[in-house]
């Protein structure tokens, strides 16, 4: 019985880690519909028994000069990071209206993930002595 269940769970883990994912999408500004540039979007799965820090890449790219990105993998991903030198803030994916930061991918299948993100904005103040 116990070869019968460690058969099923790893033909059920082999099975799973041989899928084909294909995403495209864009990082854009949801308010002024430009792309972002150079932007790292990545695709992390974790370890199989749960560890902190055993997370790995599964697949990234940049992002083009208007912001559009391409990815293709195979295996699983639990999550997607999208990265850059600290000054975006990631609203995250627009489905049925609702922001949403996890992302259920489907195998075989080419999926269209937009990205939203807003700039951090930048404050000055600027005082003059008219004395």
């Amino acid at each position: 019985m116990k070869k019968i269940m460690l058969l099923l769970i790893l033909s059920t883990l082999l099975i799973s880690c041989n899928k084909k994912y294909h995403v495209v999408g864009r990082v854009l500004n949801p308010i002024t519909g430009e792309g972002f540039p150079n932007i790292k979007v990545e695709f992390i799965r974790g370890n199989l028994d749960g560890l902190a820090g055993g997370d790995e890449e599964a697949a990234s790219t940049l992002t083009d000069a208007d912001g559009y990105y391409g990815l293709e993998f195979k295996g699983r991903a639990e999550r997607v990071k999208i990265s850059d030198d600290g000054t975006y803030y990631v609203l995250g994916t627009l489905k049925e209206g609702v922001y949403q930061q996890a992302l259920q991918l489907e195998a075989k299948k080419t999926m269209e993930v937009n990205w939203h993100v807003v700039s951090y904005g930048n404050y000055s103040l600027e005082v003059n002595n008219v004395n």
